[in-house]
């Protein structure tokens, strides 16, 4: 019976830790992310994008916190992306400094550029989670 619980929690404990990598060809970015498992923690997200905004541009707002959140690693043309010969992502402060923006969301937006775009990864990141279908993540 032991043997059979530890097999259930170490696939449980798998699907935890699931990473997706999202391609942007059109930038040369890819991102490596983590697969959101824990719903009550992107319903945090949801509601402070709402509440920052007053519920306008919360599919925005949420969708660029998502990404920020989620990125584990950041490629850009196959390089991984390094500032003092050390990888960061959006939420690392050195990689904000470098772009001269207030905080990771800004990076987020720096580097991607186009709301559609960070709209896309967000969706792939919900939808590999299975919280949304192909449409809207929020």
């Amino acid at each position: 019976m032991a043997s059979l619980l530890e097999r259930a929690r170490e696939r449980a404990a798998a699907r935890r830790k699931r990473q997706l990598t999202i391609t942007l060809d059109g930038l040369g970015i890819e991102l490596m992310c983590d697969v959101p498992t824990d719903l009550g923690q992107v319903e945090k997200m949801q509601a402070a994008a709402k509440s920052i905004d007053k519920g306008k541009a919360r599919g925005a707002n949420f969708s660029r916190a998502l990404v920020a959140n989620q990125t584990r690693e950041i490629r850009i043309d196959g390089e991984l992306l390094m500032v003092d010969g050390e990888p960061v992502v959006f939420r690392d402060p050195e990689l904000q400094r470098e772009l001269g923006v207030p905080d990771a969301k800004s990076a987020v937006v720096e580097l991607i550029g186009a709301d559609g775009d960070i709209l896309e990864v967000a969706t792939e990141l919900m939808v590999e989670a299975g919280f949304a279908d192909d449409g809207d993540p929020t």
